[in-house]
């Protein structure tokens, strides 16, 4: 039987131990049955006949440092890594004779999320596939459509140049203009099309990156209002879809994010209406979290406007020229506040759904993981783009595919030519068949959005996932640690039990109030 010893005593935290442990284990692979045993050092060994004592001498460094990997085990809640943490040594039988020491347990089974927690990124689409997830998603794609609708038909009378163009290329679009058939995406890609930096969102087909997308889209409206061309009536517009956007998504996308944690981190499901509850608790902090950064640039570049305002004149030129290192710190700071918003804005979210904090901490944390772990942050980024693609396009293909069955035993009954009447050449149709048709396509408008509303939910999955593991990494908070709300059955349970503990509350003599 194989021990590696090690000393209780050591100043080694238990979980480099632990780490320690599984090191011998990786480095020496064994077969047959792995036990957990109380440290009984060289007196066991001797008495099995093995000389594993210089080995686990030579061995003491590498399990220390150069083998921290975790080993996990499923275990009930409460209890540590290992089955029996203070007192655990790796043991290996070497047949099924072998005496197993007093107090050990078997291992029967790794938690490989635990060893590898990049993995929960895997969850993140399976979750986001679930029905109710689903159906949050799609109730929050549906509003955003319709404010952004709204607000560009309430815009279109102007002559604004910049704000046409932009109603030209986006906001106004709708999953329901669509052929046949779900419209195929224009390609695959990890990273999303940026095209211009202040291009127009467009959320009604299929995107090429399900998460860099979706991220890049919602983000619109507030990139647009730091392009050189907008004008007063675009801001304003370019404003209120930001805001609705926001609003929209601080209610579902928190919904779907508290869902996410609480599956992350517990393994337990959360009904919607709980989610719902906890969002419309904390939509304020969801709201206010990524505008406080634009609040703090409106300050910043306020100033500097009205410098530029005094540069109308020569004079001007001449004090705007005296005070610009002034100018440029304010916008390297400027620049601080606006590049962790654009990458730290999704990890907001997730930051309320777990921590149930409020706007501030949920910036500071957000802002925090970004500029400590950025390549962390891009590495998990870019597995969440990686397996958004993937799942995207089981999602994309199993929709089109919903639909073409349909036609195809359609085809059986109408015969080719009629059907080919009806989708390409509906001008010689009767009334009825048109309005029959637009029947048709609208169902099949349902499917598309459908499909896209997994675009979004997994979004949003997935930045909690990213959330959880960049907390791991910075603040060294383990994945199972989340906010809990307290049933008010438990709270009464709770005050009770208080009231009934309380001397002051105990039996008074009789003639005493």
């Amino acid at each position: 039987m194989l021990h590696v010893p090690f000393d209780t005593g050591d100043s080694v935290s238990a979980t480099r131990v632990r780490r320690a442990n599984v090191g011998i284990a990786l480095i020496r692979p064994v077969a047959g049955r792995i036990s957990i045993a109380p440290s009984q050092a060289r007196a066991t060994d001797e008495a099995n006949g093995k000389a594993w004592g210089p080995i686990s001498e030579l061995a003491a460094p590498l399990r220390l440092y150069i083998m921290p990997i975790p080993l996990g085990f499923r275990r009930p809640r409460g209890m540590g890594l290992l089955s029996q943490p203070e007192t655990a040594t790796m043991a290996h039988d070497s047949g099924p004779s072998s005496p197993r020491p007093a107090g050990s347990s078997i291992l029967h089974e790794i938690a490989w999320l635990e060893i590898f927690p990049v993995l929960n990124l895997g969850r993140a689409a399976g979750l986001a596939m679930r029905v109710q997830v689903l159906f949050l998603a799609l109730a929050g794609l549906l509003l955003t459509i319709f404010g952004w609708w709204l607000a560009g038909w309430a815009f279109s009378g102007t002559d604004d140049p910049t704000l046409q163009q932009w109603l030209r290329t986006g906001y106004v679009g709708s999953p329901w203009r669509a052929p046949r058939l779900v419209p195929p995406p224009p390609g695959v890609a990890l990273l999303p099309d940026f095209g211009t930096l202040t291009a127009s969102p467009v959320i009604d087909h299929f995107p090429r990156s399900p998460y860099g997308d979706t991220w890049w889209q919602l983000a619109a409206p507030f990139r647009q209002v730091f392009s050189t061309q907008t004008t007063v009536t675009s801001l304003a517009f370019v404003l209120v879809c930001g805001l609705w956007a926001v609003a929209v998504w601080a209610l579902f996308g928190g919904a779907i994010a508290r869902i996410a944690a609480v599956q992350f981190a517990l393994e337990e499901p959360l009904g919607w209406q709980k989610a719902i509850a906890f969002a419309r608790k904390n939509w304020l902090a969801y709201f206010a979290s990524p505008l406080l950064p634009l609040v703090g640039v409106l300050f910043l570049s306020v100033p500097i406007a009205m410098v530029g305002a005094m540069m109308r004149l020569d004079v001007g030129v001449l004090f705007a020229a005296l005070v610009w290192p002034l100018l440029l710190v304010a916008g390297l700071l400027m620049g601080i506040f606006l590049l962790g918003l654009f990458f730290g804005w999704p990890l907001m979210w997730g930051a309320v759904s777990i921590e149930s904090g409020d706007s501030f901490d949920a910036l500071s944390r957000s802002y925090s993981y970004v500029y400590q772990r950025p390549l962390h942050y891009l590495g998990y980024a870019l597995v969440a783009s990686v397996l958004g693609v993937l799942a995207g396009t089981l999602v994309y293909y199993f929709a089109a595919t919903v639909v073409y069955l349909v036609y195809w035993a359609i085809l059986w009954g109408c015969g080719q030519q009629r059907l080919e009447v009806l989708l390409t050449d509906r001008s010689t149709l009767s009334l009825v068949a048109r309005a029959g048709l637009k029947l048709i396509d609208f169902w099949n408008g349902c499917v598309n959005v459908l499909a896209l509303s997994f675009v979004f939910s997994y979004f949003w999955t997935a930045s909690t996932a990213i959330y959880l593991l960049l907390r791991l990494q910075v603040d060294g908070t383990e994945l199972d640690e989340i906010y809990l709300e307290e049933s008010p059955e438990a709270a009464a349970q709770a005050n009770s039990a208080q009231a009934n503990s309380d001397p002051s509350n105990g039996d008074k003599p009789n003639g005493q109030a």
